[in-house]
């Protein structure tokens, strides 16, 4: 009976892994997903907030109207004036960074458009989208998604760390389990 004892703990155990490796990876790609669709959004918003304000205020309202909350933005006039905002934008794929003589000045390469409007596109752990205004602008903007893959580490520490001490309760109780409900073979 005590090979039946151990097959029993070891098949529930192994089963109890499966569940709770099931449960980590789903979770894991849920909140994944739901982290960077929520920086997706925060782009597609600001891009609709450019479409919406351009033309009604002056670009370098807009382009810092734009940015925040993670968000750089970078916006070409249509005549070429550049302008950037945000936390470190020199970062923007594509774009030249502040250009030289600071803001307001003509850029010496303007960007060219990473995707079509409306498609956001990531280079490394930036996530990028950009759009050509009413008035002829372009602007980009962007969010480093390197918080989104540290959050998820962090989860996934705790997950592996959870499921270790989980799996090592449910060992000592189904020993003790298993030893009592089996005990009538003993006899």
């Amino acid at each position: 009976t005590r090979s039946l004892r151990t097959r029993t703990v070891a098949s529930v155990l192994v089963v109890l892994t499966g569940l709770l490796l099931v449960l980590g990876v789903t979770v894991d790609a849920a909140l994944g997903s739901r982290l960077r669709g929520e920086i997706e959004q925060r782009l597609q918003d600001r891009v609709e907030t450019a479409q919406a304000l351009s033309g009604s205020v002056d670009d370098s309202v807009l382009v810092d109207r734009l940015s925040g909350q993670g968000v750089s933005a970078f916006l070409r006039s249509s005549d070429g004036t550049a302008y950037t905002s945000g936390p470190s934008p020199e970062k923007i794929p594509g774009e030249p960074g502040p250009p030289p003589g600071g803001k307001g000045r003509p850029a010496p390469r303007p960007p060219e458009p990473t995707a079509a409007s409306g498609r956001v596109t990531q280079t490394g752990s930036v996530l990028t989208l950009d759009a050509t205004l009413s008035d002829g602008a372009v602007v980009r903007v962007a969010a480093d998604s390197s918080q989104v893959e540290a959050t998820l580490a962090q989860l996934r520490t705790v997950l592996v760390v959870a499921s270790l001490v989980a799996l090592l309760l449910a060992a000592a109780v189904l020993l003790v389990v298993v030893r009592r409900s089996l005990s009538p073979l003993d006899d």
